[in-house]
């Protein structure tokens, strides 16, 4: 067989933002695309080509993947239980997906039901 060239474009709404030719010599090949800030949230991968005389296109949407970003909250009470009316220790932990230490803001506020 002979070598395809693919038209690679990638578009972001009626935008071009990069075009440029990929040459294949009867092979499958596996791409990377880093995604850049400016994309946005969505941009548009054509790629055409022509082979045995036929046009072929294909054309996908790329999303930013949006990572989740969800803390864990634990909250630990530290008390002497023998002595009525010890001060109470309170720590409040923040960490992320990882189990890692988060950097966090933190509103409590409490009251004495008593």
């Amino acid at each position: 067989d002979e070598n395809v060239h693919v038209l690679y474009e990638l578009w972001k709404e009626n935008t071009l933002l990069e075009r440029k030719w990929i040459v294949l010599n009867n092979e499958n090949r596996l791409f990377s695309l880093p995604y850049k800030a400016s994309y946005g949230k969505q941009v548009t991968l054509m790629l055409s080509y022509v082979k045995k005389e036929k046009f072929y296109t294909h054309r996908t949407e790329i999303e930013l993947r949006q990572e989740k970003k969800e803390l864990k909250v634990s909250l630990d009470v530290f008390r002497d239980k023998i002595r009525p009316g010890s001060q109470e220790e309170w720590r409040l932990t923040v960490k992320d997906n990882a189990g890692n230490p988060a950097v966090a803001e933190v509103l409590a506020s409490m009251y004495d039901f008593s």
